[in-house]
């Protein structure tokens, strides 16, 4: 398996193996020495082009990314650029009512609201994750969610955001770069999968993303305040 198309749950490293100190690595030609900080995800994407299960429509543009290992990630044009997630609509099923984490880089200027990652095709169905008016990111289900969302983050530098959740009937709570920001109301909800899984925007190239991606993962359990601050500080 390739170092960057890690599409299953994620392994342990090889023993032996230690992490590379920051500053040297780039000698190591992105492939040595890394060590996820919290593997243990469903999926995860790292947007650069080698990403298995993801399907690219029209082409997203590779660019400059912050996530080690890679430091690459996808920008997307607000027109009809997205990943086609097909394949992977089962990590909702996993997820189901149960518990979940989901993290993000995201590089956005100010702007109408555009969908990050959605199986809705409306703002009435499905699951998504979307960029508001006001540059928050919030995360909805079946276009419930307004208490979850992010601080702003349109001002186009690099930005961590994530949610975490035990259950349904629990509340979520937002992470902003790295560092708790809300906790949202108690809701029911189920992610069982009701359209296609997108990336950069929907199916029905409604709301579409300008602006840019990197390191998109999916946990079915909450992760912890001190693992989210690994996920933030895990950057080049």
């Amino acid at each position: 398996m390739g170092r960057r198309n890690l599409q299953l749950r994620g392994s342990a490293p090889k023993r032996g193996v230690m992490r590379v100190a920051r500053r040297d690595y780039n000698k190591w030609n992105n492939i040595s020495g890394y060590i996820d900080p919290v593997p243990d995800f469903l999926r995860r994407y790292h947007l650069d082009g080698t990403d298995v299960s993801l399907v690219p429509v029209n082409s997203p543009t590779i660019v400059a990314g912050v996530a080690l290992p890679d430091e690459t990630a996808s920008s997307f044009n607000g027109v009809d650029q997205r990943y086609n997630g097909v394949a992977d609509s089962s990590i909702f099923a996993t997820i189901g009512s149960g518990a979940y984490s989901i993290a993000v880089w995201i590089k956005v200027v100010a702007g109408v609201t555009q969908r990050l990652i959605a199986t809705a095709t409306s703002t009435a169905d499905g699951f998504e994750i979307f960029r508001q008016s006001g540059g928050t990111i919030q995360l909805a289900y079946n276009g419930s969610g307004n208490d979850f969302r992010t601080t702003a983050v349109d001002d186009g530098s690099w930005h961590h955001v994530a949610w975490t959740c035990l259950g349904t009937g629990q509340a979520p709570i937002v992470y902003t770069d790295g560092a708790q920001t809300r906790v949202g109301s108690p809701r029911a909800y189920s992610f069982i999968d009701t359209g296609v899984f997108n990336i950069g925007g929907s199916s029905a190239n409604n709301a579409q993303l300008v602006g840019e991606l990197d390191d998109i993962r999916f946990y079915d359990r909450a992760m912890t305040p001190a693992e989210i601050t690994l996920l933030f500080n895990d950057k080049a």
